[in-house]
C-alpha cells in the first residue's frame, strides 16, 4: 500500500496556487473595466453628439461658404464680409475641436483617477 504522506507532500497545494479569493480579484478587476467602459462610452456619446451638432451646422453654412463672391457694387465690402464668415468658420470649427480635446482629455483622466483608485483600494488578500 502507498504511503499517504508521501503522496501528500508531493501534491499540489491548490491552496498556495489558487488562493480562496481569487473570485474576489475577479469580481473587482470586473467592476473597474465595467466603471472604465462606462467612462469611454459616455465619452464617445459626447463627441458624437458634438460631431452631429457641428455637421448640422456647417451644411446649412455650406452652401453660403460655396457661393461666389459678388463684386457688382462694392468689391472690397464683400471680400471684406466673405473674410469675416471665413473667421467667424474658423473659430466655430477652433472651438468645435476644442471641444472634443476637452473630451478625450477628461476621459483619459477619469481613467487615470480608476486606475488609481483600484490600486489604492486594492483588496485585503493583496
Amino acid at each position: 500500500m502507498a504511503d499517504t504522506s508521501k503522496i501528500k507532500k508531493q501534491s499540489v497545494n491548490l491552496e498556495a496556487m489558487f488562493p480562496a479569493k481569487v473570485l474576489e480579484a475577479q469580481e473587482h478587476n470586473a467592476e473597474i473595466m465595467t466603471s472604465a467602459n462606462e467612462i469611454i462610452i459616455e465619452t464617445a456619446q459626447a463627441i458624437e453628439k458634438n460631431q452631429m451638432e457641428f455637421l448640422q451646422q456647417e451644411a446649412g453654412q455650406a452652401s453660403k461658404a460655396l457661393a461666389p463672391i459678388k463684386l457688382d457694387s462694392d468689391a472690397s465690402a464683400a471680400i471684406n464680409a466673405s473674410g469675416k464668415q471665413w473667421h467667424a468658420n474658423s473659430i466655430k470649427l477652433i472651438n468645435h475641436m476644442r471641444t472634443i480635446n476637452d473630451l478625450a482629455f477628461n476621459c483619459g483622466w477619469q481613467l487615470f483617477k480608476l486606475g488609481a483608485a483600484s490600486f489604492h483600494q486594492l483588496p485585503k488578500y493583496w
